[in-house]
């Protein structure tokens, strides 16, 4: 008996190396179903009511999904099904959605529409909770166990469709499972359970994060079974981590590395264009900007070709105005403000300061790749007409609390934005210039408000178009409280044969790629 199981193993593990042998030779191989992914800034919490930057989000992302799913048609972003079926307005202030049949969260419990009136629960449950304050325009109902309703604030809020897609959903047993309120949110970042194609296999804080595929996922099976995702704060680092085989997709790559990445054997350097623009926020309640002369004067003394064409290399879109192609209120004839440093010192003398003007220029470090040089390039172009800028740097988790609370938010900010939901409602109501906005701290104004406000109500596209020109209008060129430098392109690293398509939100989608 054994000498037969011996014949047949042996022939069995010849005709194994035989077949092999053919598709070593015909050049078939088996697809790689791995990846290795490394990014510049580590992750807390995959919460997104906890911890809201792009890098972790992007993460919790590929484990939770949102009621709205997006795609992109003739360079713009529309709104598809995804855990609810389809929607409809009812009344001016209701919308009713429908929820998918047949989906579970990864740990088997169904999703109904308690799911969607809990989630928001649970968010509000925490204070100065980041989804809580994305929603605060919103409640939730159950209408029965497959259909709920939105009600929104305001009247026909055209946006609303768009800011589902950003309402991603929690398990409410699960979360409920896990403690008081305080207790469940930090306890879900660090295992987050949800209905996406994958889910956390194993997180090592500051090491690593683990995920494998969701086995019951409703939707397409994803070709990468696995991710692997490591946080390198050194470019360098990342970079010799692709180089030497460590890695198969390193992002955060900054300009400077373009080069080294593109002439590697068997790797290629992708510069994805991206929604994330790159700008100066001017604070209107203190002083000195809440001067229009002296917030004028910064917006022509920065010289964004200058930073574009020696800091970035090209590698960067100019911005002058607050959206950008394809969202509404783009308008490609708005010009802002021009770089004229003459026009800025006069500015500043008409404001009545003789001399030196002291200001504080606050900027994240590890935020983006060329953050701190960024800030110096800046406060070199101030100081040559006329300001005296102390530098306040720090990690984004220190400094943003700061500049949400009113009073404490002194003195001029370098920041970035990228939508976490697209519609220019988010910008002009929910991040900034809102009366309930995040960023309010900043200082608001009225006129500005009842255009917003208008536009975010209005019924046609057309309407909203020509508001929000005249939204940027008055927040850009007569209060001049942004100043727009470049919109990012997004560096990725990856290896020969890696099919992705890098998506303009800085979000991750591995599960629409694959090694050929």
């Amino acid at each position: 008996m054994g000498s037969v199981f011996g014949k047949r193993f042996r022939a069995g593990a010849l005709a194994v190396l035989g077949l092999t042998t053919c598709l070593a030779m015909s050049g078939v191989t088996a697809a790689q179903t791995k990846l290795r992914f490394v990014q510049q800034s580590a992750v807390q919490s995959l919460n997104q009511n906890v911890e809201s930057t792009r890098t972790s989000a992007r993460i919790a992302e590929e484990i939770v999904e949102a009621a709205v799913g997006t795609e992109m048609v003739d360079g713009k972003t529309t709104f598809v099904p995804k855990l609810a079926s389809s929607w409809s307005q009812i009344d001016p202030k209701t919308w009713r959605f429908k929820v998918r049949e047949g989906i579970t969260f990864s740990n088997g419990e169904p999703l109904t529409s308690e799911a969607f009136v809990k989630t928001l629960a649970f968010w509000r449950a925490l204070p100065g909770g980041k989804s809580a304050a994305t929603f605060a325009n919103i409640e939730i109902n159950a209408v029965d166990e497959m259909t709920f309703d939105v009600v929104t604030k305001e009247e026909n809020l055209s946006s609303l469709p768009a800011q589902m897609s950003y309402f991603v959903v929690f398990p409410p047993r699960y979360y409920e499972g896990l403690g008081e309120p305080a207790d469940a949110e930090v306890a879900f970042g660090n295992n987050p359970v949800g209905t996406g194609p994958y889910m956390l296999d194993e997180w090592t804080k500051g090491v690593v994060i683990k995920l494998k595929e969701n086995p019951g996922y409703w939707g397409e099976k994803p070709a990468i079974k696995e991710i692997e995702i490591r946080s390198v704060a050194d470019a360098a680092t990342r970079v010799s981590l692709l180089q030497s085989g460590a890695a198969d997709v390193v992002g955060d790559i900054p300009i400077n590395l373009y080069e080294r990445v593109a002439s590697m054997s068997g790797k290629k350097m992708v510069g994805a264009p991206s929604d994330v623009r790159v700008f100066v926020a001017l604070n209107l309640n203190t002083a000195p900007t809440d001067n229009v002369l002296v917030r004028q004067a910064i917006s022509h003394a920065i010289d964004r070709k200058s930073i574009i064409a020696r800091l970035l290399r090209g590698h960067a879109q100019e911005a002058n105005g607050l959206f950008l192609p394809g969202e509404l209120g783009y308008d490609p004839d708005f010009s802002g403000y021009s770089y004229d440093p003459e026009k800025a010192r006069s500015l500043l003398k008409e404001a009545g300061f003789e001399g030196s003007v002291p200001i504080t220029l606050n900027y994240p470090i590890g935020t983006f790749d060329i953050d701190k040089q960024l800030a110096e390039v800046v406060q070199a172009q101030l100081q040559e007409v006329g300001f005296e800028v102390t530098m306040n740097g720090g990690p984004n988790q220190s400094l943003q609390p700061l500049w949400r609370k009113a009073g404490s938010s002194e003195g001029i900010y370098l920041y970035q934005m990228s939508p976490v939901y697209s519609d220019s409602n988010f910008l002009m109501n929910i991040a900034y210039f809102g009366p309930n906005s995040v960023y309010k701290a900043f200082g608001t104004d009225d006129e500005l408000n009842a255009i917003t406000a208008k536009a975010a109500t209005a019924k046609t596209a057309e309407e909203r178009q020509a508001l929000y020109e005249q939204a940027q209008a008055r927040a850009i060129g007569e209060m001049a409280v942004w100043v727009p430098l470049y919109v990012r392109e997004l560096g990725y690293g990856m290896v020969e044969g890696f099919e992705w398509n890098p998506p303009a939100s800085n979000r991750l989608n591995f599960s629409s790629a694959k090694f050929n």
